[in-house]
């Protein structure tokens, strides 16, 4: 019989450490009974703050804590295969911030581990629950505006609160930008197009007088011939950071703002079945801007023509965003993973077969070569 309330343990207590405590704690079905880290301070505080009631010096505690069925990783990536390969072997679940280890050794360590010893292994995309991706990833498959070409992602981020110490500027700890920052929108984009990657390569740029990377470029093509530029630039002034992607189809322009994606403006060429199934999608927000006769408003692309009735335009938000957003995403990955763990047969929206293939992406294009098979 599957155990109703699903008890967490938690390794790591930082800034996303805390919010993933909080958007956890208020599900009814979920409980935190432990949490570990390495500032025995810190743990304190925290687990007095959150009511968890019990504490871990170091990680091997936690990972083999009998009152715990699922670990839950949250500390900079250079130990997330440690953790994880050590929960799986006492016998516990795991679900993993991205990306899934430093490299595709470990993400493969960490898989077959988990296989091993017969346990659930997961990793939080939470990118994927997103409602607004949903409705792009449905407008993708159903191709109304025509086929995909071209993806363009620029994170215009800010390094506030990331020190010259902090571990995103250690690749031995964090994997470089690429590797941190980079698998999720990886893993995003391969989802959003169905399609993997058939080659990668990139750019990275230093801040004058130092070895410190906080710019990087890479240049992804996918098997289906889309092709995608991903930016990620940490270097901002708080107020100043801004994140969007933009997609060009053959009969349109798709563009989502935010890191986690609230707001996406449309412009589109259709025929009238295409007006019906976006009207369907997005209801009201759908806005005709020029109508034309039958048959008389030819576009072509790629050397292919197209009979196209109409020009319109939406805006379309989610009525939440920011950190409430987030919120809900997280909610849902941890409800699936519960899911998983109750039920043997129930496929996770994201496998940890996607999360080791979007770490294949980063690797690939660090080392500027084709991905291998």
């Amino acid at each position: 019989m599957a155990r109703e309330t699903m008890r967490l343990g938690l390794a790591g207590y930082g800034a996303f450490g805390t919010f993933l405590i909080e958007s956890w704690q208020a599900l009814p079905n979920v409980e935190i009974v432990a949490i570990a880290g390495r500032n025995e301070m810190r743990l304190r505080t925290v687990s007095e703050r959150y009511g968890i009631p019990k504490r871990y010096i170091g990680y091997g505690g936690l990972c083999t804590d009998p009152d715990v069925d699922v670990v839950a990783i949250a500390t900079p990536p250079v130990s997330h295969s440690a953790i994880a390969i050590a929960a799986t072997r006492a016998g516990k679940h795991v679900l993993c911030e991205p990306p899934l280890g430093l490299s595709v050794d470990q993400a493969d360590g960490m898989i077959q581990a988990a296989a091993e010893a017969g346990v659930r292994l997961g990793v939080d995309h939470a990118m994927r629950y997103n409602p607004l991706v949903g409705t792009v990833k449905a407008l993708i498959d159903q191709g109304r505006l025509g086929r995909l070409q071209r993806i363009v992602f620029e994170n215009q981020a800010s390094d506030e609160g990331r020190p010259l110490t902090h571990w995103l500027w250690d690749p031995k700890q964090s994997g470089g930008i690429l590797v941190d920052q980079g698998v999720r929108m990886f893993d995003l984009y391969a989802y959003l197009i169905s399609s993997p990657c058939s080659r990668a390569g990139s750019w990275t740029a230093t801040r004058p007088g130092t070895d410190q990377e906080d710019r990087t470029f890479a240049i992804v093509e996918y098997e289906n011939g889309v092709l995608a530029t991903f930016s990620h630039t940490l270097s901002r002034p708080a107020w100043m950071a801004r994140t969007w992607a933009e997609l060009a189809f053959e009969r349109g322009y798709l563009r989502m703002n935010g890191w986690l994606p609230h707001e996406l403006e449309l412009e589109a060429w259709v025929d009238d079945a295409d007006h019906e199934a976006l009207q369907a999608l997005f209801a009201s927000d759908l806005q005709v801007i020029e109508q034309y006769p039958v048959d008389q408003r030819p576009v072509r692309d790629g050397g292919q023509p197209y009979w196209v009735r109409q020009y319109v335009r939406l805006r379309h938000q989610l009525e939440v965003s920011g950190d409430a957003l987030l919120r809900q995403c997280v909610q849902a990955v941890l409800q699936d993973f519960i899911a998983a763990v109750q039920n043997p047969s129930h496929r996770l929206r994201v496998t940890a077969e996607d999360a080791r293939a979007s770490l294949a992406v980063a690797q690939a294009a660090r080392q500027h070569r084709v991905l291998p098979g």
